[in-house]
Parts: C-alpha cells; structure tokens; sequence
C-alpha cells in the first residue's frame, strides 16, 4: 500500500521544438484543450502517445489537466482502465493522487471507473488519496457518495 505517485520529470511547456505527440501530451498535462485539439488537426498526432513515465495522455491529463480535457480524450476512445504503466496506475490513481476530486467523480460516476482496481502495489485509488493529503476525495471513494455532474 506504499505506492509513491511519480509526475512526470518530463513535464514541459508546450515548445515547438518537441515533436507533435510530446507537444500533445504536454498540452492534456497542462490542460490546454485548444492545444491539444490543434495539435490533433496536424493529422501526425499519435492519441494513445505514452510518455517515458509510462503514462498515456489520459494519465496525464487526469493527474494535472483539466476536467474538460480528460473528458474530451474519453470522448475520443481512451480507456479510463488504461494501466500501460509499470506501476499500473490507472487514471483515476493518478486524479486522486492529485486530490483531482471533479476528475475522480467523473471518472467513476460517469465513466464508470474501478474505484477499488489496485495499483502493483496494492493501494486503491481512495489509498492514495489518503497517502497525498486527500481525506475527504478519499472518503468519497471509499462511499457511494459520488454524485457526478
């Protein structure tokens, strides 16, 4: 139940000498959802881009992104169960590693999200919640109390 949440040390500004696909994850991390849907105009945007981290776009925007962003990915195909990294964190893990309490409601209210699927090693998103300072996000995972929008 000791997982510690790494953000990516890639995080970055969006910056026309990074490729398309890293301006594109870059712009889900920071919310930027104008950017990010520019980018995907471009035609050579790769949306299930994984960054070295091991998080997807989705992961990225669930963790430090805006809600209008991740719903837009969803919007797009990307699996809220994604768990492409070794830590196999799911966006929800990341959201509430963040106290991201509207990402983590929308997640599971509407996305239908696992709110009890466990990382490698074995905390629950409400676990981490808890661990990063959430309690009340913690407890709202912990309950049936999720009211989505």
């Amino acid at each position: 139940m000791g997982d510690s949440i790494h953000v990516a040390s890639d995080a970055f500004i969006i910056d026309a000498s990074l490729s398309h696909n890293e301006q594109f994850y870059s712009a889900c991390f920071q919310g930027n959802l104008a950017e990010a849907k520019s980018l995907l105009t471009l035609g050579d945007v790769d949306l299930h881009f994984t960054a070295s981290n091991g998080w997807n776009v989705l992961h990225a925007a669930a963790h430090g992104g805006s809600l209008e962003t991740v719903k837009f990915l969803c919007s797009k195909g990307l699996d809220v169960e994604d768990v492409n990294n070794a830590l196999r964190q799911r966006p929800l893990h990341l959201a509430a590693a963040a106290g991201r309490s509207d990402v983590c409601v929308w997640l599971v209210d509407i996305m239908n999200a696992d709110a009890g699927a466990k990382t490698s090693g074995g905390s629950t998103a409400a676990d981490i919640a808890k661990q990063a300072g959430y309690a009340e996000l913690a407890g709202l995972l912990n309950g049936s109390e999720l009211t989505g929008e």
